[in-house]
């Protein structure tokens, strides 16, 4: 597998994927479990809604999430566990504010790469809720959205 997939992160998140019905079976078991989790700390928390970045990079070029896929997991996560989610522009990214070092691997050069001229581009948050509440995460994305413009007229 290391040759077919030289990304150590990738290769780590398909070893983990099912390799039969049973397996699959298990594992949607466990996503039940961990989204029953999942809400019940929320509410010991008393969150209504979690605000997150909703790439793991600046914006993404057309078919950049294919090949960094590692960062689409914060919104693989609310989409695993079946939460309403929804993105809001907050801002733009500065001229100062593309380039990156990292730490030399793949991934990390594609995200430097992904990062040339990106000055400009929208920087976004993610708002996502517990399930079936879809209306909340609407409304709390208008007023993040309503926050952002506001203090773009001051």
């Amino acid at each position: 597998m290391r040759k077919l997939m030289p990304m150590r992160r990738i290769r780590n998140v398909l070893k983990e994927l099912p390799h039969d019905c049973e397996e699959m079976r298990e594992m949607h078991g466990k996503i039940e479990e961990y989204r029953h989790e999942f809400v019940i700390e929320m509410r010991k928390q008393n969150l209504d809604a979690i605000i997150c970045p909703a790439f793991g990079s600046y914006p993404p070029k057309h078919g950049a999430p294919n090949k960094m896929i590692s960062a689409t997991s914060y919104t693989a996560l609310y989409n695993l566990i079946d939460f309403p989610a929804g993105t809001v522009p907050i801002g733009k990214i500065g001229k100062n504010e593309c380039e990156f070092e990292g730490n030399g691997d793949i991934w990390d050069k594609l995200v430097g790469e992904n990062l040339k001229g990106c000055e400009g581009l929208s920087i976004s948050v993610q708002i996502a809720t517990p399930p079936f509440k879809d209306e909340m995460c609407l409304r709390i994305m208008r007023d993040v959205e309503k926050y952002f413009d506001k203090g773009k007229n001051n």
